[in-house]
């Protein structure tokens, strides 16, 4: 008779194990993410070379340094053209020294 109730009662506890046990699988899978169709669809375009979309950003960031690199060499450069031709210096020779002759040494 013992016997027969410990059999019984282990029974017990194991159904009740087997029964938690799917509770919380249920509850697991009630509790995961399921995206719209729209969100999928979007996630599904945007791997559709296979690419990681964080290599897809660090690709776009360099390609954007490089052009702001590009951009600041021209305004660089048109400012240097700039200023040279704002810098056109001639010097006023007097009429006395076109006169001199240019084989005289010259003294110090």
């Amino acid at each position: 008779r013992l016997y027969e109730e410990g059999a019984v009662q282990l029974r017990r506890q194991q159904q009740l194990q087997e029964e938690s046990q799917r509770v919380r699988e249920e509850e697991v899978a009630s509790h995961r993410y399921r995206a719209s169709e729209r969100s999928r669809q979007i996630a599904s375009n945007r791997n559709a070379d296979g690419a990681n979309y964080g290599e897809f950003l660090y690709q776009e960031g360099l390609a954007r340094k490089h052009m702001q690199t590009e951009q600041r060499r021209l305004i660089k450069d048109q400012e240097e053209r700039h200023q040279a031709s704002q810098n056109l210096f001639s010097p006023q020779i007097s009429a006395a020294s076109r006169l001199l002759r240019r084989d005289m040494p010259v003294v110090e």
